[in-house]
């Protein structure tokens, strides 16, 4: 049984990148027995497991999930939960971490069931377990036809489930919101898809840090490690497209007694008798490209220079001259990074590390996504470098498109 892979694969993998794995970006690991096909369409085959091995997966995963339930222990007693009432009035203090939507103001941070009770339906896993200090990122919600996402926190010392957690903040994104007439509004007037840089400088100040790239001003308004605003405005358009809010605190009504029974998976653990293979698995971005994992990353543009000047990716000249990659009418710019040395001084070396993909369309109308600020890259551990190459060219080649409407104005 086949299936076509390269639309599957990007909107697996951009998907994560732009709802969930922004910080980290999206690794796809390319199959060593991959081989392009011959004709011109642009769809790679990919062979997927028989039916007995899906059959066996889905036994697996229904297995885990019964196990994932059975370790969830009660967070919280709903009936000793302090609900968070939502302000009448947006608050003057950015700093309170409120927002205004379609005129209901949120204030962050709330328990999931009052969340819920605002109208918005979770999409997500409700088995999901949420480990003593854990978070989940990107949550999807949907309200009256709008996608957002959220992340929810575990701050007390039990083991839950999402809904009995914490909304700690939300992200928006132009794209995600083109077709939602919503007034979106932070604090003293900062509206979103409406606001300039200037403004914001004149109703917040100088933010605790600005990132000034090619597509967009990042400016992040921080109060603690996870309590901060940061707000996106785009240079194409001008004015704040992107916002993150994030604010993990603990509210009132965590339940942090601890049970004296020890659990039947600590009852059954057996010590390793060696190191696993699995190190890393867990682990961020940076652990993820030093430990030589993936062939082909997606990354957004900041994070794409910092590892190309460290060497992380191969230059892609060679396969541009030799036609292997076909770059026609690609603005590369943002793909040139200069290396650095061992003392982290810029050197003579100047090269194309990746492929921005700003300009393939195709993924905006198509796929929906929001391509904006990612370049893709090949590591210089992959193993299957040729193959590689040539899944490159089929993912380039099928995000070819026209301009969105929306961009032409």
């Amino acid at each position: 049984m086949k299936k076509k892979a390269v639309a599957a694969l990007l909107a697996a993998g951009l998907s994560l990148n732009l709802c969930g794995c922004s910080a980290y970006g999206v690794a796809m690991k390319m199959m060593q027995d991959y081989e392009p096909e011959q004709s011109q369409d642009w769809a790679v085959e990919a062979q997927l497991p028989e039916e007995e091995e899906i059959l066996e997966s889905e036994e697996s995963e229904e297995t885990g999930n019964e196990d994932a339930e059975e370790t969830v222990i009660a967070g919280k007693d709903q009936s000793e939960k302090t609900s968070v009432e939502m302000p009448e009035e947006l608050s003057d203090n950015l700093y309170d971490f409120q927002i205004a939507m379609d005129g209901q103001v949120y204030k962050f941070p709330m328990w999931f069931d009052d969340f819920e009770a605002l109208g918005w339906e979770y999409l997500g896993d409700r088995t999901e377990v949420l480990y003593a200090n854990e978070y989940l990122y990107a949550e999807p919600w949907q309200k009256d036809g709008v996608t957002i996402y959220t992340s929810i926190a575990n701050l007390s010392l039990n083991a839950i489930a999402p809904e009995e957690g914490q909304i700690c903040g939300l992200d928006l994104d132009g794209y995600q919101m083109r077709n939602c007439d919503w007034k979106i509004e932070l604090s003293k007037g900062i509206t979103f898809g409406e606001s300039a840089r200037e403004d914001i400088l004149k109703a917040y100040g100088e933010p605790t840090d600005e990132y000034d790239g090619e597509l967009y001003y990042k400016m992040s308004y921080e109060t603690d490690y996870y309590s901060e605003v940061t707000l996106y405005v785009y240079k194409d358009s001008g004015v704040m497209e992107k916002l993150e809010l994030m604010n993990m605190i603990e509210l009132e009504g965590l339940d942090n007694s601890v049970s004296e029974e020890v659990p039947e998976l600590i009852s059954e653990y057996k010590a390793p008798t060696q190191l696993g293979d699995d190190y890393y698995s867990n682990m961020q971005l940076s652990v993820y490209l030093m430990a030589g994992e993936g062939d082909l990353y997606a990354l957004s543009t900041e994070d794409f220079k910092r590892f190309a000047a460290q060497g992380v990716f191969i230059d892609l000249t060679p396969y541009v001259e030799s036609g292997a990659l076909n770059v026609e009418g690609i603005d590369l710019s943002s793909g040139y990074v200069t290396l650095l040395d061992d003392d982290g001084n810029p050197t003579e070396t100047k090269s194309l590390f990746g492929i921005p993909l700003y300009t393939l369309y195709g993924y905006m109308d198509g796929m929906g996504l929001d391509n904006r600020d990612l370049v893709i890259a090949v590591t210089t551990f992959s193993q299957n470098e040729e193959n590689v190459i040539a899944f490159l060219n089929e993912l380039i080649q099928s995000g070819r498109g026209d301009m969105p409407e929306r961009l032409k104005q």
